[in-house]
């Protein structure tokens, strides 16, 4: 082991989910979330990967059309084994009908469906507000024989949770990594995606029973038209990832396509929504 490594910590103004995404894909590295800010470790240099991240600031402001301001810092640290701290901060989490436990944990649980994740390189280990909102929300319907699409899949929680509900779970991501791992954590909760690719809604030539989409609230509305086209005449779409300041936003939105608003839960500062296409499932 070295005797030190490199540190970077991004406190970006907003779409915080974005820049997670983008620091996965540059480092491949594993990242941490605590409070508003994104850690990264590293045995290498991290000084390009800032540039990176300026360059998709900019970008990404330009798109939106509102000014995202990001802060990075980079610190070099004596070494310390901070994977194995990383895996002690990810501990086993019961939401709903789930018991969501990282590979490296030994508790077990007889009464829930069993989760295992290795959330090393991706999103989604139950504990975020927007993750848990949606288990809460799978856990409340029968999904026996359904066909769900999980969109943004990140760690592909989610799909498996439909999966262990007997579901036809197909999952998709822009995140090639995502995707990967994704792949990877259904295997170990011997599931098999019924389907999966690279990319988005837009992808898909078929219709769902249920559409789940954790991502952020920018993209949600920008592809929401791909989104509710997916659905079947009786559907489900579970909507999350928005923050509280976002919601009326994202509810007037998917209201205006026809779709008829179903419940919501609020977790800290994140909503998630249900919208169904006609008498739901």
């Amino acid at each position: 082991m070295q005797d030190h490594y490199y540190e970077l910590v991004v406190n970006p103004s907003s779409d915080r989910e974005l820049f997670c995404e983008l620091i996965l894909e540059l480092t491949g590295e594993a990242i941490e979330e605590v409070g508003d800010c994104i850690y990264v470790r590293s045995s290498n240099p991290l000084d390009e990967i800032v540039f990176g991240i300026e360059c998709f600031r900019d970008e990404l402001t330009k798109l939106l059309g509102k000014k995202i301001e990001v802060e990075c810092e980079i610190s070099k640290k004596e070494s310390e084994d901070w994977i194995k701290k990383y895996q002690e901060s990810i501990t086993p989490i019961e939401v709903g009908d789930f018991f969501i436990t990282p590979t490296w944990s030994k508790k077990r649980s007889q009464k829930k469906y069993e989760i295992y994740i290795n959330p090393a390189l991706a999103f989604g280990s139950g504990h975020h507000e927007s993750t848990s909102s949606c288990l809460e929300f799978i856990s409340s319907l029968n999904l026996e024989g359904k066909a769900i699409l999980d969109v943004g899949c990140g760690s592909g929680i989610l799909g498996i949770a439909c999966s262990k509900k007997g579901a036809k779970s197909e999952i998709c991501d822009s995140d090639p990594l995502a995707l990967n791992e994704a792949v990877k954590n259904f295997e170990l909760n011997n599931q098999k995606p019924y389907s999966s690719w690279i990319g988005s809604a837009n992808l898909s030539q078929k219709e769902y029973d249920l559409v789940i989409a954790n991502i952020v609230s920018d993209i949600l509305i920008a592809i929401s038209k791909d989104l509710t086209s997916t659905l079947k005449g009786e559907a489900i779409l579970i909507l999350s990832g928005i923050l509280c300041q976002n919601r009326d936003r994202v509810y007037k939105k998917f209201s205006s396509l026809g779709l008829e608003f179903q419940k919501e839960l609020i977790k800290g500062e994140w909503v998630t929504m249900s919208f169904k296409n006609s008498k739901g499932i």
